[in-house]
């Protein structure tokens, strides 16, 4: 026998014991409520107790049940998003990180393209205001005056 047919088989006892386990803790409480449900609705039946009032309410019980378990299913499957969510964020924060490196690496590359792009223009006003500064620093030296050549006297 090969190694997958060998872990298929079933332990015997195992089985036994897993649906001992099953009886217990699935069908005898269910069975033991059942039970309790219609002997109640057997009792109140035959003993004449209550009104119209009563069996109201008791109808209404019945009618709101299967909305308590909805509301619960609904419960249960927002508690399992909520895991899963928490899950997989988890999981996306090597992933996050490492794009946020991508994109930031991206930046830097845009950063210094743009950079070369401009570094003419700027280059050439930043010269051509320093030089009408030393000339107008030249200037005012010349009137014999301190200051810009553009201030009123």
């Amino acid at each position: 026998m090969n190694e997958t047919s060998i872990s298929r088989q079933r332990n015997r006892n195992t089985e036994a014991s897993f649906r001992r386990q099953v009886r217990l803790q699935i069908y005898l409480p269910l069975g033991i409520g059942l039970l309790l449900l219609i002997s109640l609705a057997v009792g109140l039946g035959t003993t004449g107790v209550g009104g119209t009032s009563n069996w109201g309410n008791i109808s209404l019980i019945f009618v709101i049940l299967p909305l308590l378990i909805l509301g619960l299913v609904a419960f249960a499957i927002v508690a399992v998003l909520i895991y899963a969510i928490g899950r997989a964020m988890q999981g996306i924060r090597g992933v996050s990180y490492g794009v946020q490196q991508k994109v930031a690496e991206i930046a830097t590359i845009i950063q210094q393209g743009s950079d070369r792009l401009v570094y003419p223009i700027i280059s050439i006003r930043s010269f051509w205001w320093a030089s009408c500064e030393a000339l107008s620093g030249i200037a005012s030296i010349f009137r014999g005056r301190q200051g810009k050549a553009d201030e009123p006297r």
